[in-house]
């Protein structure tokens, strides 16, 4: 913690106007007033008990003299409704049921209000968000509250009923509260203060009222709460539908009067509750948040820590003309050589994989020297300081695999030692035959190939290829490239492809067997903006995979494509714009679907250097990242020329980030909050992310309503000022903290201004 202090929360409980999507916004105010109001987490609370509502913004829906705007359902029992005194009559004078239906079949969300009479025995009641039954058992389907059944048996009058063709019937009788779970279970409880039968004055006038807003429905006898329930059901919850009031027995005598209706604003949607548990929760995207007010999503800010490997062996830069592999470069590459005579390292670093190895604790590097070489390898113990021990063929060199397009992983699915502990994608050897091929290591310095050395997929795969154990889904996963028109050149369109192992994981039985997940994956630019020859000027040159707390991350290697050609160039002073490569990152919860904005914001991870620097005009991300020390450690490939220049002259760089600081949740100089959504605590301490150096950070937690609760609320947290920690933990009055409410439904709120939110952990 730096320089932190703690102090009264007064300044941080100023509240401002909601910002974002009316959807949104509204379920924000109910977070938002609830917390301001401090209310405490209570035991069950006597309900409100409304009276009679004066005016406001109800309407009419029964003029006293007609049926204008009802009609009978079914037709034929129009008879056995009319008006008489002021007041709908209605009067069974057969063995079915008859409705009186108000014109509006699409209500949501309203108060009703009416009066009702029984002059004696009756079976009644009123029909909410009813809409037709189509298998004929009856003519609605609908929620019912129950009016009559004076003497027919208990708790009946005031009870909700399920008139539903296929679900069930629920228990809501008169004094319950029931709450429908999202799989359709019952739970119940009941209501303090409820009505009881004496409160109904029999052959007499009696109020109802009834509340329908979102999943919630209330209902009223004479002021007096008669049942509640909330329907969460996934499947047959109705959110629309029309009213009707009912006659269920023929010779059944009941009469309504003052019928009017007030239109709710929408209630917010009852959130579903999400799994958090022990793992750290990302502020990648809003998979966690609820609400946020005056915060935007910001980029991750690296830390450039310059070259750490340069071209040194012969290998690493290219080999004279004539030499084996030059192939067709000969004219273009001439003496492979810049004006002043230094050696040029096209390729060098054009692709990297950094590893950690926790058994040996050093760092293993493969890295692209020469593209007809093979692949270098590197060993550091500091990540800084790097050797390149001469362990290929006779001892003269580095190269410990002869492909391009390499990359490898360390497998966890496997002991150290074992014989394919490491595991490898690539391009098909140095023939050029372009589809990806597998190999393992129990080092990563001696391999041996899957499927006897043969590709296990179609093409293509001129393109950093990718192998890891994905360990959300349980399987390997391959990355690798699909041709979308071309192969190399001006005709060229890059595009990715996703696979997953198909059989049971086995890949020495079945190296073949991978399953296309997502197959031409593009940058799919907003802004259509195309080259000389009407493809995308913006393509994947690569990406890979990258899976760290629960988020799949995909460093993204994007080509600028203007030119298509070799050329000279050697100019390492310019900066330029067109033929660069730039080093972006995407996220994606389901491994499938990346978030590609920071590529359409221009906005990459790592940067292109200023002008005379090694990497002004290109940045090769590396296949993964990895963590040490509290930050993230980001090994990338610098280009000084463009990308098709014969002077792209490379070196391999760092660029180091804070833990978990890829993306974050920033609040400037106004009062900010970040609401989650309601999840189940399964610790019983918070751990948060956050840069408030220049700011204040402060936290609360709420139940699943939005309340605050006692001795958790924004008068009872501690506000931290000046503080920069990567596991803040928030304190409150009395030293409380989250155990006691381990297994229950909570929401976090975080209070912020002048501050970066990055992650949280419950422990």
């Amino acid at each position: 913690m730096l320089g932190a202090h703690v102090r009264g929360n007064a300044s941080m409980r100023k509240d401002t106007a909601m910002q974002f999507h009316p959807s949104r916004r509204i379920l924000f105010a109910v977070l938002l007033g609830a917390i301001c109001s401090g209310a405490a987490m209570a035991g069950e609370q006597k309900p409100k008990r409304p009276s009679r509502s004066a005016g406001g913004d109800f309407v009419a829906l029964f003029d006293g003299k007609t049926l204008a705007g009802w009609h009978a359902v079914p037709e034929e029992s129009a008879s056995d409704w009319t008006v008489r005194d002021g007041a709908i009559v209605g009067y069974g004078s057969a063995k079915r049921l008859s409705y009186l239906v108000w014109k509006d079949e699409h209500l949501t969300d309203f108060e009703l209000e009416l009066r009702y009479r029984l002059p004696g025995k009756g079976n009644t009641g009123v029909e909410i968000r009813c809409q037709p039954d189509r298998t004929g058992k009856r003519p609605f389907e609908g929620y019912h509250a129950d009016l009559g059944h004076v003497g027919i048996g208990p708790h009946i009058l005031g009870a909700w009923d399920f008139h539903f063709a296929k679900r069930k019937e629920y228990p809501c009788r008169r004094g319950t509260r029931l709450v429908i779970d999202e799989d359709g279970k019952p739970h119940s409880s009941t209501i303090r203060g409820a009505l009881t039968a004496a409160d109904v004055r029999p052959h007499q006038w009696n109020d109802v009222r009834i509340i329908a807003r979102g999943r919630h429905f209330q209902f009223f006898i004479n002021g007096k709460p008669a049942a509640e329930f909330t329907d969460n059901a996934k499947r047959g919850r109705l959110d629309h539908g029309a009213i009707g009031l009912q006659i269920h027995d023929k010779g059944m005598h009941v009469e309504f009067k003052d019928i009017r209706l007030k239109r709710l604003t929408p209630a917010p949607q009852s959130e579903e509750r999400i799994r958090v548990g022990l793992r750290k929760q990302l502020m990648v995207d809003d998979s966690v948040i609820a609400a946020k007010e005056n915060v935007t999503r910001e980029l991750g800010k690296v830390k450039k820590c310059g070259i750490v490997l340069k071209p040194s062996l012969p290998t690493d830069f290219i080999p004279p003309v004539g030499r084996r592999g030059s192939r067709g470069y000969d004219a273009a590459l001439k003496s492979g050589k810049k004006p002043d005579g230094s050696r040029v390292a096209l390729d060098f670093g054009f692709f990297t994989t950094v590893l950690w190895n926790e058994k040996d604790r050093k760092f293993q590097m493969w890295y692209m020297p020469w593209r007809m070489a093979g692949v270098g390898y590197a060993e550091s113990k500091d990540g800084i300081h790097w050797a390149k021990p001469l362990v290929g063929k006779g001892g003269k060199d580095n190269i410990v695999h002869l492909s391009q397009s390499f990359s490898c992983s360390i497998d966890p699915t496997v002991p150290w030692g074992h014989p394919e502990k490491y595991k490898a994608a690539f391009d098909s050897n140095l023939d050029r035959v372009c589809q990806p091929c597998l190999a393992y290591s129990a080092d990563g310095i001696h391999w041996s190939d899957y499927n006897d050395g043969k590709p296990v997929t179609g093409r293509a795969a001129d393109f950093f290829c990718q192998i890891l154990w994905d360990g959300l889904m349980k399987k390997y996963r391959l990355m690798c490239r699909t041709d979308m028109g071309g192969t190399g050149g001006a005709k060229e369109y890059r595009s990715a492809r996703i696979m997953v192992h198909d059989e049971g994981n086995d890949l020495r039985k079945h190296p073949t067997a991978w399953k296309t997940i997502a197959d031409r994956i593009v940058v799919d630019d907003p802004k259509k903006e195309k080259n000389p020859w009407g493809n995308p000027r913006l393509q994947f040159n690569w990406m890979t995979c990258w899976i760290y707390e629960g988020v799949y991350f995909a460093p993204m290697n994007v080509y600028t494509m203007d030119e298509s050609n070799f050329f000279e160039g050697f100019d390492y002073q310019r900066r330029h714009e067109k033929d660069v490569l730039d080093f972006y990152i995407g996220t994606s919860r389901d491994g499938v679907n990346f978030d590609k904005s920071w590529i359409y914001a221009r906005k990459p991870l790592v940067p292109r250097g200023p002008a005379g620097s090694f990497d002004k005009d290109g940045v090769f991300p590396p296949s993964q990242f990895v963590t040490r020390k509290d930050e993230h450690w980001i090994y990338y490939g610098g280009a000084a020329e463009r990308h098709y220049s014969i002077g792209r002259d490379m070196r391999i760089g760092l660029a180091k980030l804070r833990l978990d600081g890829f993306i974050c949740l920033q609040a400037k100089d106004k009062p900010a909050a970040v609401v989650t959504k309601p999840f189940e605590l399964e610790g019983g301490r918070l751990e948060v992310n956050v840069d408030a150096r220049a700011g204040r950070i402060q936290v609360e937690i709420l139940n699943e309503d939005g309340k605050a609760l006692l001795g958790l609320s924004g008068k009872d947290a501690a506000e931290y000022q000046a503080v920069d920690d990567l596991r803040l933990r928030p304190a409150w009055q009395n030293g409380k903290d989250l155990s006691a409410l381990k297994g229950k439904v909570v929401r976090i709120r975080f209070r912020l201004r002048n501050a970066r939110l990055y992650a949280f952990q419950i422990q």
